[in-house]
C-alpha cells in the first residue's frame, strides 16, 4: 500500500488486509492512519482504539492513497 503525504510518498508492501478492505480503501482512495507509543502486539477492536484516541495514546488521520488523485499532474507514481 503506497500512502502519499504531499510530495513524499510512504510505501508499505506486506500490510496483511483482506480483499474486501483493499477494495474499500481503493474504491474510497483513503485509508485511516494511527500512530501510537504503544506496544500493541495483538489486534484490538474499534472500542478500544477509541478509548486510546480519547486518551490521547493513539492519533489516527485520513491518508490518500497514491494514485487516487494523483500529484500534481494526476499521475501516479512508482513507490
Amino acid at each position: 500500500m503506497t500512502v502519499r503525504s504531499g510530495e513524499v510518498h510512504h510505501h508499505w508492501p506486506d500490510i496483511p488486509v483482506s480483499p474486501e478492505t483493499e477494495r474499500l480503501a481503493r474504491s474510497r482512495g483513503s485509508i485511516v492512519v494511527g500512530v501510537t507509543t504503544l506496544f500493541v502486539h495483538k489486534p484490538i477492536t474499534d472500542l478500544q482504539i477509541g478509548m486510546h484516541v480519547a486518551t490521547g495514546e493513539f492519533a489516527v488521520g485520513v491518508a490518500a492513497l497514491a494514485g487516487s488523485g494523483g500529484g500534481k499532474d494526476g499521475r501516479r507514481r512508482k513507490p
